[in-house]
């Protein structure tokens, strides 16, 4: 994050300047460009990928759903699209069970604890406890794997 912020603190700093060095620019925006990925997707995209990823910005509705992509590494280092939207099927509806039973078994654990004979901030210290090492994992499920798997699976047939 810190690369980010001083390398865009340079972009500014040589683009505000009257007749600025236009290499000295381009220079530092693909400086920029390679930190936002590696902090977004987690790897520095290959030109191809760059390629496909300006072109899904111009076909898909959205531009999360672009990352989304990127995000589940549906697109390969050769800017091709993965080909598997059976198993992917398959695993998007693994982890929605998986969910939905996590959730299921926590709202019925906090039914337990409310009705229980403890005090009052104890049940709602041990509930939120729980609701939160619950949520945690399924943000991180949902946001990780979850969307970008729906992504790739609707918009399959734009890749």
């Amino acid at each position: 994050m810190i690369k980010l912020n001083s390398s865009f603190k340079v972009l500014n700093q040589i683009t505000t300047q009257d007749g600025y060095n236009e290499f000295a620019a381009r220079t530092s925006f693909n400086d920029f460009q390679r930190h936002e990925e590696s902090l977004l997707y987690g790897i520095i995209l290959s030109a191809a990928q760059r390629e496909k990823q300006n072109l899904l910005f111009q076909q898909l509705p959205n531009e999360r759903q672009v990352h989304h992509l990127f995000v589940g590494r549906y697109i390969q280092k050769d800017g091709k699209a993965t080909q598997n939207p059976l198993l992917e099927r398959a695993l998007l509806l693994f982890g929605c069970v998986m969910s939905a039973s996590a959730i299921s078994i926590a709202l019925k654990i906090s039914t337990d604890v409310a009705f229980s004979s403890a005090s009052l901030t104890a049940k709602i210290g041990f509930i939120l406890t729980l609701f939160v090492l619950v949520c945690i994992p399924f943000f991180h499920l949902h946001g990780r794997y979850l969307a970008p798997t729906y992504t790739y699976l609707k918009y399959f047939h734009k890749l």
